[in-house]
């Protein structure tokens, strides 16, 4: 199976750790629950969300991870991986339909499952 590189000074560790610090364990909405949003009103943020820096104006785009780095093509250094990997976590968090396992759980065992340090 196919692991993705981890980049940018990240390590899975720093990966799990910024996923759990600002993801609540909910999907990262707007209020009617239709929009994931990269981060909410009460700081959630989704999967790609988690890596974006505080403050940062991309924190309010509206759009998918390829849109997001074209339009602040910044925030490739802080993604731990690729824009291809980072759509497939994000895929993690925005599919929730029928999940069993906690969106922390399965955000923090695709990072373990699907990257590699070196």
């Amino acid at each position: 199976m196919y692991k993705y590189k981890v980049k940018n000074g990240h390590t899975k560790a720093s990966m799990i750790e910024a996923l759990l610090k600002y993801n609540n364990g909910e999907r990262a909405t707007d209020a009617g629950k239709t929009t994931c949003k990269y981060e909410t009103r009460d700081g959630n943020r989704c999967a790609v969300g988690c890596f974006i820096p505080e403050d940062h104006i991309g924190l309010s785009f509206v759009g998918v991870v390829r849109g997001l780095v074209q339009n602040y093509p910044d925030l490739k250094d802080s993604m731990p991986l690729g824009i291809t990997a980072m759509s497939k976590l994000q895929r993690v968090h925005d599919d929730t339909v029928g999940q069993s396992k906690s969106l922390r759980t399965r955000l923090t065992g695709w990072v373990n499952d699907n990257t590699r340090e070196s």
